[in-house]
């Protein structure tokens, strides 16, 4: 079982990871709605496991070799090479 962060009733987001993982999905990132907290899971012997941010609170994803944080308001900041934006 995972831990559901800021979920909505009736949200499978995170009962789905045991399908991702069997598919071979190697990351999954979940910004809920409610906070917007970025969430990572990284696939790891055949199942997701949590990513833990970095002291600035950011997570960054591998496979699109992007940094994900939950900035001020709260707004979502993607960063990449050349440039970043919140939204």
């Amino acid at each position: 079982m995972h831990q559901r962060l800021g979920t909505s009733p009736g949200d499978e987001t995170y009962d789905k990871l045991a399908s991702y993982a069997d598919l071979g999905v190697g990351e999954v990132i979940v910004v809920p709605p409610a906070g917007r907290a970025v969430v990572l899971f990284l696939l790891r012997g055949g199942r997701h496991v949590l990513v833990q941010a970095d002291p600035e609170g950011r997570v960054r994803s591998a496979a699109l070799g992007t940094p994900f944080a939950t900035v001020a308001d709260p707004r979502l900041a993607i960063g990449w090479e050349g440039g970043s934006a919140e939204i």
